[in-house]
């Protein structure tokens, strides 16, 4: 009986485990990010960004933005060097850069504005600067791809 019961124990706390761990994946849409990528979205959050919005294409493709705008005008990809560099022998850069072409189509395609920053060669405060720039430049009509790389 008491093996039971220690089986029983064992499978409930297993499933409060799993559970927590599907709960934390849905929550962060099962993205990782870099520091400064977390960074970037901390100063950008008082100016109405959020961090990793799921948005779909026409053709079912998914991306999931890294900084959104409050009313999802605004996207912005923190690209580091899986974006930029083949990092290691197995790495598909070819298909990454396929996929950010994709996505630089779709942002157009919506008339938004998609900024695409390096986060290895320029810092914090060039980034903001970038940003914050493109922003007031933007006529809020057309879509549009600018890069700081």
């Amino acid at each position: 009986m008491k093996t039971i019961a220690i089986h029983v124990f064992i499978a409930e706390k297993t499933l409060k485990i799993v559970q927590q761990y599907i709960k934390n994946l849905t929550k962060n849409n099962n993205r990782s990010s870099s520091k400064a990528e977390r960074a970037l979205g901390a100063l950008l959050k008082n100016q109405q960004f959020k961090r990793h919005t799921v948005i779909y294409a026409a053709s079912g493709l998914r991306f999931d933005v890294d900084i959104i705008s409050h009313d999802k005008q605004i996207w912005i990809e923190y690209d580091g060097p899986f974006h930029i560099l083949k990092v290691y022998s197995e790495h598909k850069l070819e298909k990454t850069k396929l996929r950010d072409m994709t996505e630089e189509n779709e942002a157009i395609k919506r008339n938004v504005l998609l900024i695409r920053v390096d986060n290895i060669k320029y810092s914090l405060e060039e980034q903001i600067t970038f940003i914050n720039q493109q922003i007031s430049k933007w006529d809020k009509i057309t879509g549009k791809l600018v890069k700081l790389y």
